[in-house]
């Protein structure tokens, strides 16, 4: 009678052991473990911190005349985006000068910094050409100058000698009138004389105004 009692609790105590045995073993963990069905995790990177014309303030050196706008600022760019930049390098513009209606310049006001004149046309467009900013002209009487160049390195006070090395070919003069016919459009201006030794009195590119 006692090996009877003996053999059923040991059976009962086989028996709880398999169910605590089997109550800690996962079905998913088995499939995970055997058959390779885990999920690679996605990894997010950070966002881009690459530095755009909208996000990176505009320095003064990033300021490049050229045939087709001011480096990071093509002609075209908004109004409102050009002239925030413009600002940035520069300050707050010195002068403003409303350009009258039929003025026929394809601008709406001209924003001055020292020798820096930059048209604007505003999105009325009033004046009937493209919207944005519309062209640039160094060479104003000042003070003082910002020193301004292109690509290149052509600026106030340039040579002739420099201007033909810088340029070649694309380079025309006329008496004492100067085009750069480079990728994008033209750059003109004046001269102080004709010769090598001439030097650039004023530099242009885009909408125009008289006077």
């Amino acid at each position: 009678m006692l090996r009877r009692r003996t053999l059923r609790v040991a059976l009962a105590v086989g028996g709880l052991m398999v169910l605590m045995t089997a109550g800690c073993t996962s079905p998913k963990e088995d499939k995970a473990s055997f058959s390779g069905d885990v999920k690679t995790p996605v990894f997010t990177g950070p966002e881009s911190t690459e530095p755009t014309t909208a996000t990176t303030a505009l320095g003064r050196r990033s300021v490049i005349l050229a045939p087709d706008g001011l480096g990071s600022l093509p002609f075209g760019t908004q109004a409102a985006r050009a002239m925030k930049g413009l600002t940035q390098a520069f300050g707050r513009a010195e002068n403003i000068t409303v350009v009258p209606p039929g003025a026929s310049c394809e601008a709406t006001r001209i924003f001055h910094w020292k020798d820096f004149d930059v048209l604007i046309n505003e999105v009325s467009a009033r004046s009937g050409g493209a919207p944005g900013l519309a062209g640039w002209a160094v060479g104003a009487p000042a003070p003082a100058s910002l020193g301004l160049k292109t690509e290149k390195g052509i600026g106030m006070g340039s040579t002739v000698a420099a201007v033909r090395a810088a340029y070649g070919p694309a380079v025309t003069i006329a008496g004492t009138k100067l085009e750069i016919r480079a990728e994008g459009g033209v750059i003109s201006g004046e001269l102080d004389g004709p010769n090598d030794v001439g030097r650039v009195k004023t530099l242009r590119a885009g909408a125009t105004c008289p006077g």
